[in-house]
């Protein structure tokens, strides 16, 4: 199992992956019955990691709004090689949404919505 603060998974269990970023069913630690997906997002391929600490920020900012259309940012956590962002699992069959195209368009139409 890997580990990510509070939260853990297994490479096994792979939801999604875009060209920046891949990510996985995991748990909390403290709730292993509260399950979570960790996006995993190698940074070695991302060029403005200024841009990905705004949009970090958002996602924050968002989830503090705590509406039923915004996916919630659980914990974020920085390496030197990857930042992973632990948010709310949805369950769903089209685990595609958790694709970065999805989650970026999220971020702009809920900034129109705030």
């Amino acid at each position: 199992m890997e580990t990510v603060g509070d939260y853990e998974y297994s490479t096994k269990d792979l939801i999604g992956h875009g060209a920046f970023a891949v990510v996985f069913k995991g748990r909390s630690k403290k709730n292993p019955s509260q399950t979570v997906a960790i996006k995993s997002i190698s940074l070695k391929n991302v060029s403005k990691r200024d841009l990905l600490k705004k949009e970090t920020t958002i996602l924050k900012d968002l989830t503090a709004l705590q509406h039923e259309n915004v996916v919630a940012l659980f914990d974020c956590k920085e390496t030197p090689n990857h930042m992973y962002l632990v948010m709310e699992h949805i369950a769903l069959k089209m685990s595609y949404l958790l694709t970065d195209t999805i989650i970026s368009a999220l971020i702009l139409l809920c900034m129109n919505l705030v």
